[in-house]
């Protein structure tokens, strides 16, 4: 079976490059019901909050979280607790890659007969 991936991205005001890393990621060829995306927003202050809205509307595995200390390493963190991926993978604000090419040869190493049981962070 296709494992769950959860893709975790924390990010603050990121108008410029949001859209276009969220776009890069959802164009995937890696099953849609198999990936879930858990952006942790640090309070922006420019667009970010509002584009972030508009594509989690448009995509119901989006999910938008506040992430009050508007820090990075905070929004890694939140993301490792409320991921229910079998995988986990990080993404950054300036990312554009397919997840085809970035997540499926991960999928394929980390579902290998040398696998623990639990989550990894890739």
């Amino acid at each position: 079976m296709t494992p769950l991936v959860t893709v975790v991205m924390p990010c603050r005001n990121e108008q410029d490059h949001i859209a276009d890393c969220l776009r890069s990621l959802l164009d995937s060829d890696y099953p849609p019901d198999r990936l879930e995306f858990m952006i942790f927003d640090g309070q922006s202050k420019d667009r970010t909050p509002e584009i972030l809205a508009e594509c989690a509307k448009e995509d119901p595995r989006m999910k938008v979280i506040a992430n009050s200390a508007k820090i990075r390493p905070v929004g890694l963190d939140l993301g490792l607790a409320e991921a229910t991926g079998e995988i986990i993978t990080r993404a950054d604000a300036h990312t554009c890659a397919s997840l085809p090419s970035c997540c499926a040869p991960k999928t394929k190493t980390l579902s290998g007969a040398n696998s623990q049981p639990g989550k990894v962070t890739a």
